[in-house]
């Protein structure tokens, strides 16, 4: 995982969950992200740098690893 200059990690991926039982739920990747507060707050806007391909990447091999050791120590594999 990389770290943001100013320490923590680098923010990648941002998911968007609507209110409302009907509301479609979207993921967005980037390399990375900025976000700016406008209208005394009232505002977020989020701005993506890069089109995020190797952070989904990245985050894939990595799950898929962690999933193959959880099976692996479930079925004893």
């Amino acid at each position: 995982m990389s770290e943001h200059p100013r320490g923590g990690p680098v923010l990648t991926r941002v998911v968007v969950v609507p209110a409302g039982d009907s509301a479609v739920v979207q993921e967005f990747w980037a390399e990375s992200w900025t976000l700016l507060r406008q209208d005394d707050g009232a505002t977020l806007k989020i701005l993506g740098s890069g089109d995020g391909s190797r952070r989904r990447r990245t985050r894939t091999s990595l799950l898929a690893i962690a999933l193959g050791a959880i099976t692996g120590a479930v079925t004893g594999s």
